[in-house]
């Protein structure tokens, strides 16, 4: 019963949540951080595709935005830690040291540390176990085939919206690309047991899966990239000398950053059909 499989979904969701915050109140445990940024994602994925479906209603909009803030603080504080591990990469590959932006990031990390367990004591301790009971089915629309049917042509148009800018577009067209290929992912992986054979569901995994991926990686080194450009901006107005390796630091994340964005265009040149065909259909 669809009803029952986006209700499971969600206390799957809810309580890997629940199961984190607790790690997140003594320290700045990067496993429990990403479990809650992930399922903080697909609980939002999730309520984003049931708004799509007639019959369901749900009063959730201060509780999406108590997850929305909880999200952006894990999330905040799980980039900076990326941040710090591509630094250490390529303080390897470069052999040398950059001492500045490693002490620059720890001073960042201490703050959203600091800033994240505020976030997470302000969060009502039962939230994440009263979510799932707060979606609701009218009874007179609870019908699996027009249910489906609805949610189908909605994950069609999210499909079609996923439309590469072009190379020199500002990081945000690019991160919002990242965002609708991630939420059709996720959405996709909800409906697995519901969609039709017609769909080309293992090509759209596969798709959504690479997309968010090459974005994700980009997305990690344009933050290091900013944060790089930020610190040296720093340290020229505080008349600090700026070594040169860390301008040439700039120039090899920024080439990185455009390596990713090549890659996902170049994965974007010939996207798998929606629909698989009937010949296709046929021989399954």
């Amino acid at each position: 019963m669809l009803h029952q499989v986006l209700h499971d979904y969600l206390s799957e969701q809810c309580q890997s949540v629940a199961d984190a915050i607790p790690a997140l109140t003594a320290t700045s445990n990067e496993k429990a951080i990403h479990t809650l940024r992930v399922s903080v994602k697909k609980i939002r994925a999730l309520f984003t595709l049931v708004a799509h479906l007639p019959g369901y209603s749900f009063e959730l909009k201060k509780t999406l935005k108590t997850l929305k803030l909880l999200q952006d603080a894990a999330g905040h504080l799980r980039d900076l830690q990326l941040q710090s591990s591509l630094l250490k990469g390529y303080e390897q590959q470069f052999k040398t040291g950059y001492p500045l932006l490693r002490l620059l990031l720890r001073n960042n990390q201490a703050l959203a540390t600091a800033q994240l367990q505020e976030t997470v004591a302000r969060i009502p301790a039962k939230l994440p176990e009263q979510l799932p009971e707060k979606l609701q089915l009218n009874k007179q629309h609870h019908k699996h085939t027009k249910a489906t049917a609805e949610m189908v042509a909605y994950l069609q148009q999210q499909y079609e919206d996923l439309i590469v800018p072009p190379r020199n577009a500002p990081h945000e067209a690019w991160h919002s690309l990242r965002k609708k290929a991630k939420r059709l992912h996720f959405q996709l992986h909800i409906l697995h047991t519901h969609l039709p054979d017609k769909i080309n569901e293992a090509a759209l995994h596969a798709l959504t899966k690479k997309m968010g991926e090459l974005l994700g990686k980009w997305h990690d080194h344009h933050e290091l990239l900013l944060f790089i450009k930020h610190s040296i901006q720093l340290a020229r107005k505080e008349k600090i000398a700026i070594s040169t390796a860390t301008t040439g630091l700039v120039k090899q994340v920024a080439a990185d950053c455009r390596k990713y964005l090549d890659g996902c265009t170049a994965l974007m040149q010939k996207v798998p059909a929606f629909y698989i065909t009937a010949a296709r259909i046929k021989r399954l």
